[in-house]
């Protein structure tokens, strides 16, 4: 936007970033949130000519080394060979701090209020300058186009859903879906030695399903941060756990990773309240309203197990930027986002909450489904996709011959067909199944049933001759 010569006013409720290379501001790692920026996340900063300068405060993660109920006590460890790209893991407040540092580098016009949030939306388009918006601590922001990027907040998003209440079937909905899997989490900082990968993912699952842990690299000198996930009621959720029953967890479900656990962070650990995870949330049929947009956490908000949500919405931020390239009058700019947009906000948050059901309803929408196409795409790969999971992640050839991420929309589509077929071969080998066992019963059924009856009959005959014999023995006797 600043490119194109426009005035541009960044409004944020957090303070500024401390600077990227910073090191004592970034000295304590438990206070920041590990991200993996997979291929569509670095696609989105390549594209923003922002990659290069990200790479450089990432940690490569090239694998992982799993600990799962009834597997080895070393732990499995795989190395990705399969993926066009490799996970680059940072803080996601020092992704911001770069983001910053390159923007105020490149356009140092830019107007950024740090500790200032939006209070409300006074109007989406005033007819005049655009849409307006009331600032806390009083004052007011016009903007001829108003993106609101506000994460899981709910001020523009709600403003938008009010302001076309009633008009007609396409104003804006906001679909929230109860959380029937709902998990916390506490960070554990850790260190692992030298003998140890330092470029893999370490994750650990207790077999009763109480604990989920996972650690990613925060440097490139064996500093972990590990997010342990519990359920809310868990008594180790709640804050001022007990660090004795926190160690005897750790030393129970993961013995090898807990002695590179220190007593202080088990300490802090149990002691911090836990944080929790975002429920699953679209906004829908549209993204826009006048002059207003919303893209990233605040159009689809999704758990963070798949690497999805920071990096889907680098792809809104990416795909805002090729609205603007067109050309487009800012009027115009929000509908054409959210026709875009729109639908990629709905698929991935429905394709994302189907694999964190629980119970009969997590069998069938993740369970059985990654089941039947292991099954199906091993069998036959050109004509059966991979699950879900790895969908998510995977390709096509875009113009160019150069590999774009399938979008989400294009993924719910192909598993539907891929769930069609499979009802259909499914059915089919069920029915091939009856009719054989029908022509089989009819073939030699009668005669199984007409030697069955002389078996029967001759039995009978043998039994009576026994026991006539028993009763002349005793006659004699």
């Amino acid at each position: 936007m600043a490119s194109r010569g426009e005035r541009v006013t960044v409004i944020d409720r957090l303070p500024a970033p401390p600077a990227p290379d910073d090191e004592e501001a970034w000295k304590d790692r438990s206070r920041f949130y590990l991200i993996g920026l997979g291929g569509r996340g670095q696609k989105a900063l390549r594209t923003l000519g922002a990659w290069d300068a990200v790479r450089e405060r990432c940690t490569e993660v090239v694998g992982r080394r799993d600990w799962s109920p009834g597997g080895p006590s070393e732990g499995a460890e795989r190395i990705f060979t399969d993926r066009p790209y490799t996970t680059m893991v940072l803080p996601r407040d020092k992704l911001t701090s770069v983001l910053y540092s390159l923007v105020r580098a490149r356009h140092p016009e830019v107007e950024f209020r740090f500790g200032t949030a939006v209070k409300a939306v006074r109007s989406f388009d005033d007819g005049k300058s655009g849409a307006v918006v009331e600032v806390e601590g009083g004052g007011e922001v016009r903007a001829g186009l108003l993106v609101g990027a506000e994460g899981a907040g709910r001020c523009v998003v709600a403003a938008m859903a009010e302001a076309s209440a009633g008009t007609n079937w396409r104003r804006t909905r906001v679909r929230r879906y109860e959380d029937d899997n709902k998990r916390v989490y506490k960070t554990v900082p850790f260190a692992v030695p030298e003998s140890w990968r330092r470029d893999v993912n370490y994750s650990v699952r207790s077999k009763d399903g109480r604990v989920n842990f996972d650690a990613l690299p925060a440097d490139k000198f064996g500093s972990y941060l590990g997010i342990i996930l519990l359920r809310e009621t868990d008594e180790l959720a709640r804050e001022g756990a007990d660090p004795a029953a926190l160690r005897a967890v750790f030393d129970l479900t993961m013995p090898l990773l807990s002695p590179l656990v220190s007593d202080e962070a088990i300490a802090a650990a149990a002691a911090k309240p836990p944080s929790d995870l975002p429920s699953f949330r679209y906004v829908s049929p549209r993204l826009h309203q006048g002059r207003a947009l919303v893209l990233g956490d605040a159009a689809h908000l999704v758990k963070p197990y798949f690497g999805l949500g920071a990096n889907s919405a680098l792809e809104d931020v990416e795909a805002l930027g090729d609205v603007l390239d067109g050309g487009a009058p800012l009027e115009r700019v929000p509908a054409l986002f959210s026709r875009r947009r729109a639908k990629e906000s709905r698929a991935l948050v429905k394709l994302s909450r189907k694999c964190d059901r629980t119970g009969l309803v997590g069998f069938l929408t993740f369970i059985l489904p990654l089941i039947l196409d292991s099954i199906f795409h091993a069998a036959l790969p050109a004509v059966f996709a991979p699950n879900n999971i790895a969908m998510m992640q995977a390709s096509r050839k875009g113009k160019g011959g150069k590999a774009v991420a399938l979008s989400f929309s294009e993924i719910g589509a192909r598993k539907m067909r891929d769930r069609a077929l499979q009802a259909l071969v499914l059915g089919g080998a069920a029915a091939a199944a009856g009719a054989a066992a029908r022509g089989v019963w009819r073939a030699v059924g009668t005669r199984v049933f007409a030697g069955g009856a002389a078996a029967l009959l001759l039995g009978a005959a043998s039994a009576a001759r026994r026991n006539r014999e028993k009763a002349d023995v005793r006659e004699m006797a």
